[in-house]
């Protein structure tokens, strides 16, 4: 028998198969199968494959695929505000079996927050995602540091940069145990997609596709095994009260985001069935479970949808959005957007809002130590100075020319400055889209991962497509006074 019954972590590919049939059977309507929700609701599921993709070493594959399904998504919700008719399109579930489904939801990824970390668990084949990541760059970096992605090659607040960086490592293996069970002290090659060997696979594919890391001996019995870990090193990762408060504190970033998207549905949908099926999308959506421990991640795109519950209150979210772009700069391309919402009613707070907690920000910059950088460097990575010059790209800027950016930069920034003049009245539909919209955007061009930050996005654009007509929430009629 297991000690726990949450040590036996289910494969991130079954995950994608019982999960997407979860969302088709409580959101697909069969009653109406070429309806707009049902197109969305597929184009949601299919975001995974990208994500298998990349954790199966072919992150060319995987970084393109989705690119595909984010463009896609970019010209849904382009169109998404000339929609007026919105049909009542409610879940296949009452109000007592979402909450039931949302509270169970979450208790898979809380233990899989806790549990599955570092040298502690059953099988390699369980690391999720971000592990695998984590991983790939501390070997580069152990390996081939040039070659590897560190904190001043990527735009955002070094030190918020710095500790996700840190609580990244607690959560993935240490560099001796992925030696150990995976590497088996393999060569760096100079093709990426050949460097790791694909843990989702079935032990014998696996292994007899690792071959060309084996240095030792080509007998059989010192191959990697991929199924039950031997703990030959010990648990680099102990529970100390440090890294108990980085599980609480991811921890209660994800109930933040579920919280804050069921309160949208009850405040400004007026229907708290439709928040807590948001949710409980959001809850089972494979990519939370493979991104569930990410700072960089899940801060930012709490503070985004929090922006967005607390929009009556135009200081509250000014701040909000000012301080996500301080900790990772692309937010900084909502504010065009957010100020022309607000342009009638609100303005001058929001930009209070905004500009207060960036000061409030940079000025922190100058009790931080020399190690991160000179108060300018960490200053100009704040405000986004290496998102133009890719030191070492990553993502799909790896295997395409870097100067493709130029164009697609180009584009975005009409599309982000285009909203602060289209369209002309700017409803909460229209805030929820275009915020969606334009941290999708960000995806096709920044150089660190491009693609996976899908929490930065995904709860609002689950949100516009649950959403009804909110043509009468404009700043005018909404906004408080005080």
């Amino acid at each position: 028998m297991p000690t726990s019954l949450f040590q036996y972590e289910m494969l991130p590919s079954t995950w994608f198969y019982l999960s997407s049939l979860m969302l088709l059977a409580i959101f697909f309507r069969f009653n109406r199968f070429w309806s707009i929700r049902n197109f969305d609701i597929l184009l949601l599921i299919l975001l995974t494959p990208g994500l298998l993709y990349i954790a199966m070493r072919r992150e060319f594959s995987g970084y393109l695929w989705l690119s595909a399904i984010g463009t896609l998504f970019f010209i849904r919700l382009v169109i998404d505000t000339i929609m007026i008719r919105r049909p009542l399109l409610e879940p296949n579930l009452d109000p007592a079996g979402l909450t039931f489904a949302c509270i169970m939801s979450m208790s898979f990824i809380v233990p899989n927050i806790i549990i599955n970390r570092g040298d502690k668990m059953e099988s390699v084949r369980t690391l999720r995602l971000e592990q695998i990541l984590t991983m790939n760059n501390e070997y580069e970096k152990e390996a081939k540091p040039e070659s590897a992605v560190h904190v001043g090659d990527t735009p955002g607040y070094r030190p918020f940069l710095y500790l996700t960086e840190k609580g990244n490592r607690f959560f993935a293996p240490s560099v001796s145990f992925w030696k150990e069970n995976m590497i088996k002290n393999a060569p760096v090659q100079e093709n990426r997609e050949r460097r790791f060997i694909s843990i989702w696979q079935s032990p014998r594919t696996a292994t007899a596709g690792a071959h060309e890391y084996q240095t030792d001996s080509s007998s059989p019995d010192k191959q990697p095994s991929l199924d039950k870990v031997e703990k030959t090193v010990p648990d680099s990762n102990p529970l100390t009260f440090e890294s108990i408060l980085l599980i609480i504190v991811v921890i209660l970033f994800q109930i933040g985001i579920v919280l804050s998207i069921i309160m949208i549905g009850h405040c400004h949908f007026g229907n708290i069935k439709t928040g807590m099926a948001a949710a409980m999308f959001y809850l089972l959506h494979p990519y939370i479970n493979q991104f569930s421990g990410g700072l960089d991640h899940i801060v930012p795109g709490f503070l985004i949808i929090l922006a967005v519950l607390l929009y009556r209150r135009p200081m509250i979210s000014g701040w909000c959005l000012g301080l996500a772009g301080s900790l990772v700069f692309f937010p900084f391309f909502l504010l065009p957007l957010w100020i022309s919402f607000y342009w009638k009613k609100g303005g001058m707070r929001f930009l209070t809002g905004a500009v207060s907690a960036i000061l409030v920000m940079g000025l922190l910059l100058l009790f931080m130590p020399t190690s991160l950088g000179t108060y300018g460097q960490q200053l100009a990575s704040m405000f986004g100075w290496h998102s133009m010059f890719l030191v070492v790209p990553d993502g799909l800027w790896e295997y395409i020319p870097t100067f493709y950016r130029i164009p697609i930069i180009a584009l975005y920034m009409v599309f982000c400055l285009g909203f602060f003049l289209w369209p002309p009245r700017k409803d909460l539909a229209t805030l929820i889209a275009g915020t969606a919209l334009l941290m999708l955007g960000t995806q096709f061009w920044m150089g660190n991962q491009g693609g996976l930050y899908i929490a930065w996005y995904m709860p609002l654009l689950i949100l516009a497509i649950f959403r009804p007509n909110l043509e009468d929430r404009v700043a005018e009629s909404t906004v408080a006074d005080i």
